[in-house]
């Protein structure tokens, strides 16, 4: 019984897979893919700096013969003898002790990377993009779930199949909580590791060995574990959040958006004007993640026990109208 049951599962999720595979399986890797050419094209332009034909390299093999300034003398013609005289002030500054020669690119790159303290804040920030590309992908797919099976009249066909309401609304839930998070964390782990790559080949281009300029700035164990906590922390925090996107597709006429929307927007203007208080509105963005602040791109939800005991209570109820919609009311 429990076998025919976990196979049931596995083949209502390879189902959802299938149906939704460029949105919540392709999308993604994509999305990894163009970050990383992004920093691609990023390194190469700071590897054409500090190339021996670059800025940095001219700057240091061809430093300006005078410490206050750099003078540019050119002759226009021979006949009216006018000259033109160009003086840039305060150049780049020099030690006294420098000596230029070949060997300056290595030391200016080890100055570079002398102040990566640590990779960990840059791929933690990728991570936080892969977060909120998280958010939207889950969020598009439950508010279009169970409203795109009445509006296609395919809920017919899932009616005629032994499978109950009840697991077709978890099924969709679990997608949500479970299998689309670890899709965009396999993702970015994979945008992670390539970015290490791309700072490790700028680091030998600069004649640096890759292990003392980039390893050793960085822990990815306690990297990659840390941003697995983080995104269980980030699923129980949204769990009633998704739960509450469900019932809005389940509820739907016209536009699970506006389904949502309108009563939310409603609570909180009625409560503003009649009470003068905001508590609707600091519920929700309790359950919310936040940009910016502290230092990182994504600030994860900061809703105390009671509360997500609370929300996971309210997520239940969610659950259930939702079962109860798709039941009885399924006609648009």
């Amino acid at each position: 019984m429990i076998e025919v049951s976990v196979q049931r599962s596995v083949t209502l999720l390879k189902r959802e897979l299938q149906e939704y595979r460029l949105s919540l399986c392709l999308t993604p890797l994509m999305v990894a893919a163009g970050l990383l050419l992004v920093l691609l094209a990023v390194s190469l332009l700071v590897n054409r700096a500090v190339s021996p034909d670059g800025l940095v390299s001219q700057l240091i093999l061809n430093p300006p013969t005078s410490a206050n300034s750099a003078s540019l003398r050119i002759d226009s013609s021979p006949q009216d003898g006018s000259v033109y005289e160009y003086q840039v002030e305060r150049p780049l500054e020099t030690k006294p002790d420098d000596t230029p020669s070949g060997d300056g690119l290595p030391s200016a790159a080890q100055e570079v990377f002398a102040q990566w303290h640590s990779l960990h804040p840059l791929l933690n920030a990728l991570h936080d993009l892969m977060l909120l590309l998280l958010i939207l992908l889950v969020s598009n797919y439950l508010l279009a779930a169970l409203f795109n099976d009445r509006r296609d009249s395919s809920i017919l066909f899932w009616k005629s199949l032994p499978v109950s309401e009840w697991e077709q609304v978890l099924h969709r839930y679990s997608m949500g909580m479970l299998v689309v998070p670890w899709i965009v964390l396999l993702a970015s782990w994979l945008l992670q590791a390539g970015a290490v790559l791309l700072f490790a080949l700028l680091a030998w281009r600069a004649d640096l060995a890759p292990i003392d300029a980039v390893l050793t700035r960085l822990d990815i164990t306690g990297l990659w574990a840390s941003q697995l906590y983080d995104l269980c922390r980030l699923s129980v925090s949204l769990a009633p959040v998704y739960a509450v996107l469900l019932l809005a597709s389940a509820a739907a006429r016209r536009s699970p958006l506006v389904t949502l929307a309108a009563p939310l927007i409603v609570i909180v203007v009625v409560e503003r004007l009649l009470f003068g208080t905001r508590y609707a509105s600091a519920t929700m963005s309790a359950f919310l993640p936040q940009l910016g602040g502290d230092g990182s791109l994504l600030v994860l939800p900061q809703a105390g026990p009671w509360l997500i005991a609370a929300g996971f209570v309210a997520a239940a109820v969610a659950l259930a109208t939702a079962v109860y919609l798709r039941r009885f009311h399924f006609e648009l």
